[in-house]
């Protein structure tokens, strides 16, 4: 018999029992008896259930006839098919022209469940199986080719496409969420993965779980005109898919990664995605839609990925400049002035201080730092170092 559905046999007995009128049982191939009205034949051998296998038709057995046998009691014994192979018997105790004319009802009905659990039993090996491929693939730096190969071809996975991953960040693990809503964790999945794919046109992307808080999707994307599609569209989807998993009560977070032309390379875009995600959560960058058209986020980017060497480089050329007492002072001062478009006026009054007072400072620190204020270069290079300062040294305790 399929493997689980003799786990699942006794649950069908119970579902069917409360609609017939007859107690009924449920034998495997060899005879077995794994489901019973009775629960104490359970494991028990029903010897005639091989020759209504052999048969592949239904047998009677009236009062007269089950004296031959042990544990056979009157009724009818249906076998039971799936696909093209005979795989139990549906045993229908009492009378057996009484029960007869409800054996082919209750011998439909039994083969429905089965295949309903049968099914669902390979839609739960699927997606575990794509949740751990997608793991594979994102989680190593380096894959093996043949096995990645293998594996693509099994799930009829592309490897050379170009994709883009966004992750989809629950506030809470999905068990959370499933237990809120009394469904069990694979079909809460489905729903989130379905919204996930509906928002953002990905019928035939992989989107999988990867962890219990945590999906993703592979966005594929055929040419540039796709990608710039994707880059001016990303932030409109995402906000209305978030607004309705949120009408879920399910809060999440956004990220996008760059292009990858191949599964190998796949990973680059899920880290990148993450490293989005962690930036924008250490600068407080406001909202919850993160991708690399973002300039407020791609801004605090830019440092991360500049080497510690050229860092020292920096700090010894501003050392006159953060040597000071008053270096937080008339940094953040600094900053403000560039985060309001290099504006006197509009800094000031974000600072509460007077216009002329933030002259004052900005031009203490074009003589600390040989830099032209009014350059927009020289002020974007200094905005940069001065961010990085802060966040990674004594200052950001």
């Amino acid at each position: 018999m399929i493997e689980g559905l003799v786990q699942s046999a006794q649950k069908i007995v119970k579902a069917i029992s409360k609609q017939s009128p007859f107690p009924i049982s449920l034998t495997d191939e060899h005879g077995k008896i794994i489901g019973d009205s009775n629960q104490e034949r359970i494991g028990t051998i029903h010897s005639p259930s091989k020759k209504v296998i052999s048969l592949k038709k239904p047998v009677k057995f009236d009062e007269e006839t089950v004296k031959q046998y042990d544990n056979v009691l009157p009724g009818i014994a249906v076998p039971l098919t799936f696909g093209y192979k005979t795989v139990g018997v549906l045993g229908i105790i009492g009378d057996p022209e009484e029960v007869e004319p409800y054996a082919l009802l209750l011998k439909n009905y039994v083969e429905m469940l089965w295949k309903e659990i049968y099914q669902s039993q390979q839609d739960s090996l699927y997606s575990h199986t794509i949740e751990r491929f997608a793991q594979y693939v994102l989680l190593n730096n380096e894959l093996d080719t043949e096995q990645t190969r293998q594996y693509a071809s099994d799930l009829k996975i592309s490897i050379e496409q170009k994709r883009i991953v966004v992750i989809i960040t629950l506030n809470r693990p999905i068990i959370y969420y499933a237990e809120q809503t009394l469904t069990p964790i694979e079909q809460k999945k489905l729903e989130i993965t379905s919204i996930v794919r509906d928002f953002f046109h990905a019928k035939h992307d992989l989107c999988t779980f990867i962890s219990y808080e945590k999906l993703v999707l592979w966005k594929s994307v055929v040419s540039d005109k796709h990608i710039d599609q994707f880059a001016s569209t990303f932030h409109y989807q995402a906000s209305k898919c978030q607004q309705c998993l949120s009408d879920l009560q399910i809060p999440t977070c956004f990220s996008a990664g760059t292009v990858s032309h191949s599964l190998y390379t796949l990973h680059q875009s899920y880290q990148r995605a993450e490293k989005l995600f962690r930036l924008a959560h250490r600068y407080n960058v406001s909202g919850e839609i993160y991708h690399y058209h973002n300039w407020e986020v791609l801004s605090k980017l830019i440092p991360e990925d500049i080497n510690l060497e050229t860092w020292d480089y920096f700090e010894n050329f501003f050392s006159n400049f953060i040597n000071r007492e008053d270096f937080v002072e008339l940094a953040k001062c600094f900053v403000q002035y560039c985060d309001h478009q290099m504006n006197v006026s509009r800094a000031a009054k974000s600072l509460y201080i007077h216009r002329n007072t933030l002259t004052y400072r900005l031009k203490k620190i074009e003589q600390l730092t040989s830099l032209d204020i009014n350059d927009f270069y020289d002020c974007s290079i200094l905005y940069m170092f001065i961010n990085f300062y802060l966040t990674f040294t004594k200052y950001s305790e």
